[in-house]
């Protein structure tokens, strides 16, 4: 390689390897660490010992898949096919079940949005009667669905990637908390400019990390 000059030292930043290496890092492909790059350096340079010239034996590594092997080739495939049909074959119970999770978030968030884009009067008192009475319905909904996919579905990846009786018990019990939580957040509302601030984060916060 005749770019290499041999009068500016090639700084780590930029070299593809460490001027004394041990043995080369994990991110860089042992074809590169013991190829034509060390043989015009050595020419270029003064002789210097290489520890790691047995790894050209081994197959290459990159972080570009362009060099795997079938076997790991036929691995991967088989893995995206296998989880693709998994999905594919979900029950019925998980889907609803993941269906109500999205819907009452999203009608959270809904309204944390709206009272902080819309801090009227009018927009808060509707807001507040949506936390205190449409909450119960969406919870409810969220509620069943949780146990019906906790008998139903107790196989599937998705209730056993969980603790025992998670759905069954935790997600039911978090649901009737935040049944009575929610209606307590609709009743700071309207009080003043930093209450329906701190409503608004708490509504957030519950979007982002509900639990279950």
């Amino acid at each position: 390689m005749s770019f290499i000059s041999p009068i500016i030292p090639i700084s780590k930043k930029h070299a593809f390897l460490p001027p004394t290496p041990k043995s080369p890092p994990s991110w860089i492909s042992p074809s590169i660490s013991s190829s034509h790059f060390i043989e015009a350096n050595l020419r270029k340079s003064q002789p210097r010992p290489i520890t790691h010239t047995q790894t050209r034996t081994q197959p290459p590594r990159s972080t570009i898949q362009t060099s795997i092997s079938p076997p790991q080739i036929h691995q991967m495939r088989s893995v995206r096919l296998t989880s693709l049909e998994h999905r594919m074959s979900a029950p019925s119970t998980v889907c609803d079940f993941q269906k109500e999770r999205i819907t009452f978030l999203s009608w959270l968030e809904a309204q944390a949005r709206l009272m902080r884009h819309q801090p009227k009067s009018d927009t808060l008192a509707e807001v507040k009667a949506s936390l205190r009475d449409q909450s119960i319905e969406y919870l409810d909904r969220l509620k069943q669905a949780s146990i019906v996919m906790a008998c139903e579905a107790k196989d599937h990846i998705c209730v056993t990637a969980k603790p025992p009786r998670f759905y069954e018990v935790d997600v039911p019990m978090m649901c009737s908390v935040l049944q009575l939580r929610l209606p307590q957040l609709a009743s700071r509302l309207g009080v003043n400019a930093k209450c329906d601030m701190c409503v608004h984060f708490v509504l957030m916060n519950i979007v982002a990390e509900p639990g279950f």
